[in-house]
């Protein structure tokens, strides 16, 4: 009988665990990347979500370019271009 109570006691505790696992909010690094161009810079803007940063590469190729403000908190490193 006590055998019984403790099986189910311990998987009682071992699904909590797991679904607390599964469920925990789990913290996101932000993405970085290096743009070669206008187009690249466009782009990388548009699909870039809150934290990422976007660095002009050495080889970038200067343009005009008209960026949209998105919700996101963005970065763009212009890494002593600008």
């Amino acid at each position: 009988m006590k055998a019984i109570k403790f099986k189910k006691l311990l998987s009682f505790i071992l699904a909590f665990v797991f679904m607390f696992g599964i469920l925990a909010p789990t913290k996101i690094k932000a993405a970085s990347s290096k743009v070669n161009s206008v187009i690249e810079l466009e782009l990388a803007y548009n699909t870039a979500q809150d934290g990422d940063v976007i660095t002009l590469s050495n080889t970038f190729i200067p343009g005009d370019v008209t960026l949209n403000k998105n919700n996101n908190n963005v970065t763009i490193d212009g890494n002593n271009k600008t």
